[in-house]
């Protein structure tokens, strides 16, 4: 309908920050570690950044599940259910990580995997991170949304600045 279209509209401008922040975060690290951390950081992040998105794509059905029975996206009963699904693949990414990546990333980006493994802790909160999100915005909360989505970034924007120097590629990892 014209309403899902123009709702859709403004999550999609909404991310536009998103896209130009992003890269200054490595530009960032960059500039203040040197390129090697930027390329440990860029595998970490890209390697996190696939199990995410597979964690949304396994979350996919549920969603569209609940939205065609009417149920809210989100109830007391699923957070504890989610949290375990979460806390399972954070397991199976800590043991992919020790056990294959290695021979994929090879000594040169052991670092990686450090990075990995503590990127991987937000998979405990990304499934029930995918519902939040999708009843943000089935119950069009657009404004609040694009509030929440660029305070974020610019307060990472900052943090980066301020840890960089001082605590390096692990400090920014925790951000």
């Amino acid at each position: 309908t014209k309403e899902a279209f123009n709702s859709g509209k403004k999550v999609t401008f909404s991310g536009i920050p998103a896209m130009i922040i992003e890269p200054m975060f490595v530009i960032l690290i960059g500039n203040y570690l040197g390129m090697k951390e930027v390329s440990v950081f860029v595998i970490a992040k890209n390697i996190i950044g696939s199990g995410g998105n597979m964690i949304k794509a396994m979350m996919r059905p549920l969603v569209v599940h609940k939205y065609k029975m009417n149920e809210d996206l989100l109830i007391f009963k699923d957070i504890a259910k989610l949290l375990f699904f979460g806390l399972l693949l954070y397991a199976i990414a800590l043991i992919v990580s020790y056990y294959l990546l290695p021979y994929l990333l090879g000594i040169k980006y052991i670092e990686s995997i450090e990075l990995i493994y503590i990127l991987a802790l937000g998979f405990i909160v990304t499934p029930l991170g995918v519902l939040l999100h999708q009843n943000i915005l089935f119950n069009s909360y657009v404004k609040e949304y694009a509030i929440a989505l660029n305070t974020v970034l610019l307060v990472k924007l900052v943090l980066y600045v301020i840890i960089a120097p001082y605590f390096g590629i692990f400090g920014i990892v925790y951000i």
